[in-house]
């Protein structure tokens, strides 16, 4: 997903160039691929799933950090598709 990279992916890079919040929120990665697909690849189209995809990095990020920062063995924080319970 090259140009929808998180702006601050480069801190967590896995050996293959993704941060591991990139990764939690693969669903709404491939959402992006087939929207743009769907609708002739005009991202205007398609800007909500965009927007709902650097949403699920950015919490995933602050996960990620609180995880590593609390110092014990948590799961991985599981993505929420934005929905609050």
């Amino acid at each position: 997903m090259g140009g929808f990279s998180s702006k601050h992916a480069e801190r967590y890079e896995d050996k293959d160039g993704r941060s591991r919040a990139e990764k939690l929120c693969r669903r709404q990665a491939c959402a992006i691929q087939n929207c743009l697909a769907s609708r002739g690849y005009q991202q205007e189209k398609c800007q909500q799933v965009i927007d709902e995809y650097y949403e699920c990095v950015a919490r995933m990020e602050g996960k990620v950090e609180e995880r590593k920062t609390d110092g014990r063995r948590k799961p991985d924080p599981q993505p929420t598709d934005g929905k609050k319970s």
